[in-house]
């Protein structure tokens, strides 16, 4: 891959500067966007008003991180998002610092365990940017959420990422939690994240978790999907932006490695999977050709494809009807493969 891709930050401008134009992309993307919808109508017809604004902004987002580089993008991000989402969870700081993160509490606890990995390309994301999603997902599943604070390229490349997930499946262990009790998810490079750790797992012959939910998965870093492009008006991610995230996880390695990019991985032996996909995302080819793979090698897989949606539509519970909707379908399938006993 191109390395020019991932910006020298020796180069970088202020974040005062970035947080800048940040703002003038949103209001003049709104502007844009308002009076577009006006003239010519929804992009999608499904697509309300404010699903359509709120995507068009997302878009800015993806936008600036192909444009300034990975770097520069998480300092923006640190000064913009200080406040951690709960979804209506409560959230507890880890107490074991060799394994840091955040806990999400649900009102009721019916003592299933979800180890979640957070999507952002591997460079960015955390609980200040996800943890809405990963509340909602607890609540909807009475089900405790481990969030580990996992280490982002391009500061710790790969491997990093999954040495610091198996480390934290291998804490839940350890703490007495049944791997039958133990369901592993993520959303985009998380939801690549996840099926890394299963052949991690897997292949160290470790004991294998009651299932996993992967959440627009991102399982191809070279990004030669057609759906790059016949989606690129609808989604707000971008193969730019996929790329310079990819650049910086890689660090040199070849994107086809099946560890980093599991659609080319041997996924004999993995647990259940529930695969959600946008219609409208460039990643949807990946992810279907990924979760019929996955078939093929008898690996018990539930794929389901939401008509009109974008990538990780699951965090939009405000703004379509369809992201409740993914996030009752994933929590029927954590009480399905992990239980519904209460815990005592």
């Amino acid at each position: 891959m191109n390395q020019n891709l991932l910006m020298d930050p020796q180069k970088d401008s202020s974040v005062f500067a970035d947080m800048s134009y940040l703002i003038y992309s949103f209001l003049a993307k709104m502007i844009k966007t308002f009076f577009r919808r006006l003239i010519k109508g929804p992009r999608r017809k499904a697509w309300s008003w404010k699903l359509e604004m709120v995507i068009a902004l997302q878009s800015v987002s993806y936008h600036l991180l192909s444009k300034i580089g990975a770097i520069r993008y998480q300092k923006v991000l640190s000064k913009l998002l200080t406040k951690v989402q709960d979804g209506g969870a409560r959230v507890e700081l880890s107490k074991d610092k060799n394994v840091p993160g955040h806990w999400f509490i649900p009102p009721t606890d019916h003592g299933n365990v979800i180890l979640y990995f957070h999507g952002g390309g591997y460079v960015y994301g955390s609980v200040h940017t996800h943890g809405n999603m990963i509340g909602e997902i607890a609540c909807a599943s009475s089900a405790r959420i481990f969030v580990p604070d996992y280490c982002l390229a391009p500061e710790y490349p790969q491997p990093a990422a999954i040495t610091d997930a198996c480390l934290a499946y291998e804490h839940l262990l350890n703490t007495g939690v049944h791997p039958n009790r133990i369901v592993l998810a993520g959303d985009s490079a998380g939801g690549g994240l996840v099926i890394s750790v299963l052949l991690t797992l897997r292949d160290s012959n470790k004991v294998l978790p009651a299932g996993a939910v992967c959440i627009s998965p991102w399982v191809n870093l070279e990004c030669t999907e057609k759906s790059f492009d016949t989606n690129a008006s609808y989604d707000p991610v971008t193969r730019e932006a996929c790329l310079v995230a990819a650049t910086a996880y890689l660090n040199g390695t070849d994107p086809r490695n099946p560890i980093v990019s599991p659609l080319f991985a041997n996924l004999q032996g993995l647990p259940p999977l529930l695969i959600h996909g946008g219609e409208v995302e460039v990643l949807h080819d990946q992810i279907v050709e990924f979760a019929l793979k996955a078939k093929s090698m008898r690996v018990n897989t539930t794929l389901k494809i939401y008509p009109d949606m974008v990538h990780v539509w699951h965090m939009l519970t405000g703004f379509t009807i369809q992201a409740k909707e993914a996030i009752s379908e994933i929590s029927e399938f954590i009480i399905k493969h992990a239980g519904t006993e209460k815990q005592t």
